[in-house]
Parts: structure tokens; sequence; C-alpha cells
């Protein structure tokens, strides 16, 4: 029974993270597509001004968007590792606790 509820505490926990985990993940997806747009954006103004001052500003734009992109993907790639441990952890614990069940009730059916 112990060893059931301890089991429950640890599945809660992988859960909770797996949960955090996935948030953070929506929020780089996020970053990423702001930094698409913001790149995007800033190549269009730079072909359509003469100015090479403005070019300039606009192609150093894209240049820091394109990293930032880098960044999140990343960041991204980091969460999505870390979300397969905790997967495989949690599946782990599920199938110990189910095992642990089923111990708990042939012992049941032998009384």
């Amino acid at each position: 029974m112990a060893e059931l509820t301890s089991l429950d505490k640890k599945i809660k926990r992988r859960q909770k993270k797996l949960d955090k985990i996935d948030k953070s993940l929506q929020e780089e997806r996020e970053k990423e597509k702001r930094s698409i747009g913001k790149s995007r954006k800033a190549e269009k103004q730079a072909d359509k001004t003469s100015s090479e001052k403005k070019k300039e500003n606009k192609w150093q734009t894209i240049r820091k968007e394109t990293t930032n992109r880098a960044k999140a993907l990343k960041k991204q790639s980091r969460l999505l590792k870390k979300q397969d441990k905790y997967n495989k952890k949690l599946k782990e614990y599920e199938f110990q606790r189910d095992q642990a069940e089923d111990e708990k009730e042939e012992t049941e059916e032998k009384e």
C-alpha cells in the first residue's frame, strides 16, 4: 500500500514537470514564430528602401532575429529531450504501480 502511494506521488510529480515543459515548449515556439515574422518584415522593408543605411539596419535586424530563432530552436531541442526522459520515467513508474496493484489483488484473493 505504501509503495502504491509513493509511486502515485512520483507519477504526479513527473506529470507536473511534463506540464511545465509543455508550457515552456509553447513559449519557445511562439518566440520562434515572432522571430520569423520580424525577420520577414525587415527583409521586405529592406527591399523597398533605397537608403543604404536603412538597408543595413534591416539586415542587422534579420541577423539578430535569425540568432534569436536559433536560440529558440536549441532550447526546444533541449526541452524535447527532457520531455522524452520524463515520459520514459513516467511510464516506468506507471508500470511499477500496475505491478504492485496486481500483486496486491493476488494476495487479497489468496486470503
